[in-house]
């Protein structure tokens, strides 16, 4: 039996929001993006301690308890975020945002904190479609949003999203009605500092990259978003099952920081991408000495292209190239993983 480790509904809200980047949207994008993030830590990543604790229990009355408990987070903490976050969104935008631009925002965020604990709920309840279903619907709704420049609609896609997600979470899986459990708060820092790696000091990196003008970098924290977002699984893999992450991670990551020494350019989406690639592995991969070393390696070809030298454009292709020769053990399960699998099929159909 093949198991898949990835979700590809996590890809679905950065892949969607590259288009209103590319059309001139940038920072409307890392603006929606930074409330998502504000409220995603604030509840303390509710939605992603509930993941890792439903995954341990066989009861569903232990499960509605925890559903109860992260919706109370979700929803009281966001409130307590939209009090008191302006004062992040001064120091991570420098300027405070305008009443009504924060009010639409903090909407937005917190509504797609609770779709997101909605969509954790059903897969809890063995409805996995149906949550990825509802990931795609949010996602092109949040970026029709954000294509109109309306933050009266931005806010309405988050709350319809809400809305759709809140109803079918419940209709589907029942009610998350049930004793609090404290079970949950002993996974919440884990959760947050598993889930939030890339994503927030990405976002800052990214914020950085655009105050200093520098081309793509709302596109490359989302490539890099989609990226980290597939990656993640509930608990670390076991070296088996990171062969597979190793190289779909570095690869691309040591070949883009490549190709920008050359096409200047791409150097803020190869970094952030880089950086994406680097935190999937140290929190989801099982690392060995060579794990370890790909990624110090594909860290070295990132790290020379802020150099600006020429010497540093060699040592970063040739940090590339010892990256691929890393992988290459990783190349070859992969490969005899795909010989089997068609060899398997193909005894199905003989039968």
């Amino acid at each position: 039996m093949r198991i898949r480790l990835t979700r590809r509904s996590e890809s679905y809200l950065p892949l969607a929001l590259i288009l209103p980047a590319l059309l001139g949207r940038g920072p409307g994008v890392l603006a929606l993006l930074a409330s998502y993030m504000l409220m995603w830590l604030s509840t303390l990543s509710a939605a992603d301690a509930f993941r890792r604790v439903a995954a341990n229990e066989l009861s569903h009355r232990r499960v509605r308890a925890h559903a109860s408990t992260a919706l109370f987070l979700t929803l009281a903490l966001s409130a307590a975020a939209w009090r008191w976050g302006p004062a992040a969104w001064t120091w991570l935008f420098a300027a405070p945002p305008g009443a009504r631009e924060w009010n639409y925002l903090c909407a937005a965020g917190g509504l797609m904190a609770l779709s997101r604990l909605n969509g954790e709920h059903l897969r809890a309840r063995a409805q996995d479609a149906s949550a990825e279903l509802l990931d795609f619907l949010s996602a092109a709704m949040l970026s029709a949003a954000l294509v109109s420049g309306e933050m009266l609609w931005l806010a309405a896609a988050a709350a319809l999203g809400a809305l759709l997600s809140s109803v079918i979470a419940v209709s589907v899986g029942g009610w998350p009605l049930g004793l609090p459990s404290g079970k949950l708060l002993l996974h919440a820092p884990v959760a947050a500092a598993r889930s939030l790696l890339y994503p927030l000091p990405g976002l800052l990196l990214a914020a950085g990259f655009l105050r200093a003008g520098a081309p793509h970098a709302a596109e490359g924290y989302l490539l890099g978003l989609a990226a980290f977002g597939c990656a993640r699984s509930t608990f670390r893999r076991t070296p088996d099952e990171s062969a597979g992450l190793n190289l779909w991670l570095m690869l691309p990551a040591a070949a883009l920081s490549a190709a920008a020494h050359w096409f200047p350019e791409a150097r803020a989406a190869a970094t952030l991408c880089s950086m994406a690639a680097l935190c999937a592995m140290a929190v989801n991969a099982a690392l060995s000495p060579r794990s370890l070393a790909s990624m110090l390696l594909t860290a070295a070809a990132c790290a020379s292209l802020h150099l600006g030298t020429d010497w540093a454009r060699w040592a970063g292709v040739g940090a590339a190239a010892l990256t691929v020769a890393a992988l290459l053990p990783d190349m070859r399960l992969v490969g005899l993983r795909r010989r089997a699998r068609r060899r398997r099929k193909k005894n199905i159909r003989s039968d």
